[in-house]
């Protein structure tokens, strides 16, 4: 005598096995391209960048040019005569800071200065993403300028085409 609910569960056995079978199959063969894919994606990515620092002090482009310190009683007349103003090292070498406006940096003429940002590779300039100045009792560093700080203001004044920060 056949046993039907016997044969029944076999062949629904069988038929699942053939489904988890294909199933596993389908997936190993999408899943594998697609972990090679975010794999290779992951190794390609460039790594973080830290953030480069420089410290000086805040000098007229002519005068660090000449090797020189701005002079002290003139700043009116230097602040007037300079196109730009650059972060003197100690070694007499400096740099541009190029997405900072002249008038910010000319504010700071003669401060000791901090920047914190990305140093261009070729050329002794900085991508400014903070700039922050030494207090007058040396104590510590406040952040004058940054990008974020800007647009927050630009926001703040309702100035035309300005975006929320």
């Amino acid at each position: 005598m056949r046993n039907f609910a016997q044969e029944n569960w076999n062949s629904n056995i069988s038929m699942s096995n053939a489904i988890r079978t294909r199933f596993v199959s389908s997936y190993r063969k999408v899943l594998g391209p697609l972990a090679i894919l975010a794999y290779g994606l992951l190794m390609s990515a460039p790594p973080a960048i830290a953030a480069d620092t420089v410290e000086g002090k805040m000098n007229g482009l002519h005068c660090a040019q000449e090797g020189i310190i701005c002079p002290f009683d003139d700043l009116d007349a230097v602040i007037a005569l300079e196109s730009d103003f650059v972060v003197t090292q100690p070694d007499g070498s400096f740099y541009a800071i190029p997405n900072m406006d002249r008038a910010v940096k000319a504010r700071y003429i003669l401060k000791n200065v901090r920047v914190i940002g990305e140093i261009h590779p070729r050329y002794k300039s900085i991508v400014a993403k903070k700039f922050q100045v030494e207090n007058d009792d040396g104590s510590g560093w406040r952040t004058a300028w940054s990008p974020d700080l800007q647009k927050r203001v630009y926001w703040d004044l309702k100035l035309p085409g300005a975006t929320r920060p």
